[in-house]
């Protein structure tokens, strides 16, 4: 999945590259026009042959990347943000990232980068934070942009499930 999102990256910053080009040649080429059309042309080239070998490259993916998963059981789901009344921290997560919403959740027990599914919400998340109590073996938290919302979607059980890629 990650090498997908890297080869969209690529993707779309070469596209921007070529549109600057684009615009640079046809502002300093004015009085020939052709010029700047045959450096368009090489920019869709270029876009081209990098569409095809990403589209390529995710074929590979999908044939040889198999997805599995685990159920760890039913969790305490509850939610959390960087609010002095959530955290103590300084709003950096336990592997030294900035938490996401939809991406960061706090658990104990389960590797920094374990990724989770949650069966209740259907979210997939990247274990990057720490409740720091050991205890808390079954209670996963989840990373949420405002208290307001923690407090909104507050706390449920839910069957949860390691993946493996």
């Amino acid at each position: 999945m990650q090498k997908k999102d890297n080869y969209r990256l690529i993707l779309a910053g070469i596209v921007i590259i070529c549109l600057i080009f684009n615009l640079l040649g046809f502002c300093l080429l004015k009085k020939d026009i052709c010029k700047a059309s045959e450096l368009s042309q090489s920019c869709l080239e270029v876009i081209n042959g990098i569409n095809s070998a990403v589209y390529g490259a995710e074929d590979e993916l999908a044939e040889s990347d198999e997805l599995t998963s685990e159920s760890l059981g039913t969790y305490k789901i509850t939610h959390y943000c960087t609010c002095t009344k959530c955290t103590r921290g300084s709003g950096i997560t336990a592997s030294g990232t900035v938490p996401v919403e939809g991406r960061t959740c706090a658990a104990e027990g389960l590797p920094i980068g374990t990724k989770l599914l949650i069966a209740e919400t259907g979210e997939i998340l990247t274990v990057e934070d720490r409740f720091g109590d050991p205890s808390k073996t079954n209670c996963l938290d989840i990373y949420v942009a405002s208290h307001d919302e923690a407090l909104k979607r507050g706390t449920f059980l839910s069957e949860v499930y390691i993946l493996y890629y």
